[in-house]
């Protein structure tokens, strides 16, 4: 597995000839750490990453509005990054 500092290396890597894959990250959290891992993870397997992150804590909005920009980038992909900590204060 490789290390989040290999994922950082592989974004400074050259990927003008690598098709395009657009994705889409939702989350109740801070999720740049996991923004990096994705496009770094991305360059590694052969891929140039189009990434949508949306704001801070909009999952909800983003997913029901249908007019939200979640589906006006129409992504192929779409990873929702929900903290185990914030569910459970939300629902127990």
């Amino acid at each position: 597995m490789k290390s989040f500092k290999d994922l950082q290396e592989n974004l400074k890597r050259n990927v003008d000839g690598f098709p395009i894959v657009s994705v889409s990250l939702l989350g109740d959290t801070a999720a740049q750490f996991l923004a990096k891992a994705i496009c770094g993870e991305g360059v590694d397997r052969g891929f140039r990453t189009d990434l949508f992150e949306a704001e801070y804590n909009q999952v909800e909005r983003q997913v029901l509005d249908q007019s939200s920009d979640l589906y006006q980038f129409n992504a192929r992909y779409c990873v929702v990054f929900q903290s185990t900590q914030k569910l459970l204060s939300q629902y127990s």
